[in-house]
Formats: C-alpha cells, structure tokens, sequence
C-alpha cells in the first residue's frame, strides 16, 4: 500500500478575516433573501429594550439594582433575555406579574396558544426557562407562557415546598427585599 504523498484535508483554510459584527451580519438572509441589515424590520443584533412589569394593579419595583431586558430577532423567531435585581422598597400590586414584550412585536398566535392565566389546567405553551428568588422565599425555576400576544408570565417550582407558583403580588412579589428575576425565552412571533 502506496501512502498519498498530499493530504486530502488542506493544513490552512483561508476564512475571510472577520472584523466586526456588522460584516458578519451582511450576509445574513431571511426566509425570502432580504439582507436582514438592509431591512429595518429586521434585527440582526442583540438590542435593549425596557421590559414593564404590570399586573391588575401595576407594582413598584422599588430602588431597582439590575434592569436589562435584551432581544434578537432572526426570521419569525425572537430571542429574549431578562434579568432584574432589586434591594429593597416598592410594592406587591395585584395579581400575576406580566412582563412585557420588546415593542412592535406580537406572539404568533398560529403557533403558540396564549392562555390569559398560567395555571397549570389550562393548555400552554413554554417559551423559555426562568428564575426567580425573594429574601423570604427559596429560590424557584421554572418557564416562561404567553399570556396574551405581548405578554409573559413566568411560574416557577418553589425550592422548599416543590408547587408551582406564578411570580406575583402573593410570590416572589415587588415588595420583597432581594428580588431577582432573569428569563431567556425563544418567542415565535408575527413578521
């Protein structure tokens, strides 16, 4: 048996020389081949948003430490990442905390069933995965629902006791001290 006297495999690939982000985003296409930086609709980079906490009564979120809510969309899919840190002060509200989607986009109902309440007899769809934690209850984890087309509801299996609970004004509420929540969902949503 004869040995080849060059390898198949070449010993340097020559890769473009990539010198930002935004080269590599140029060539990044959606479903019908429009450039997602040459389409405003589009992002094709991580962005900021201001994530609002509502509820019945809205809450206070008191003197708030960490508050950064990013998002990115590539094609129908919108990537979001939240984490939130307070240490003391504010208030409970009332009722199941919804925390909002970044601006202008909606949840696909077509694709993901919105169920107004997180209970767990009601049909849903999990986003994502969640954490919350207060100074007087254990750490939780748990996913994220849609409950309504520009709204996310986060419910967590409560460490000491292992039931499930919605973060609200009875949970993991605002008026705590040492609050944290943080989420990173993957949101099918309206293009």
């Amino acid at each position: 048996m004869t040995q080849p006297t060059k390898s198949p495999i070449p010993s340097k690939v020559n890769y473009p020389e990539v010198v930002d982000q935004t080269g590599i985003n140029l060539f990044a296409f959606d479903g019908e081949g429009v450039s997602y930086k040459d389409n405003p609709n589009k992002s094709y980079s991580w962005k900021p948003f201001q994530l609002k906490i509502t509820a019945d009564q809205n809450p206070d979120p008191g003197n708030v430490i960490n508050d950064q809510a990013h998002y990115l969309q590539v094609g129908a899919i919108l990537f979001v990442m939240y984490n939130f840190e307070k240490s003391d002060g504010g208030s409970d509200g009332s009722g199941d905390y919804i925390f909002s989607m970044p601006p202008g986009f909606k949840v696909d109902t077509d694709i993901v069933p919105v169920v107004p309440s997180a209970s767990f007899g009601s049909p849903f769809t999990c986003l994502g995965t969640c954490r919350a934690y207060d100074y007087n209850e254990a750490v939780g984890y748990g996913f994220v629902y849609p409950c309504s087309e520009t709204g996310l509801v986060m419910r967590v299996q409560e460490g000491s006791t292992g039931s499930y609970k919605s973060v609200s004004s009875s949970d993991y509420n605002l008026s705590q001290k040492d609050v944290h929540y943080s989420f990173s969902a993957q949101i099918p949503v309206k293009v």
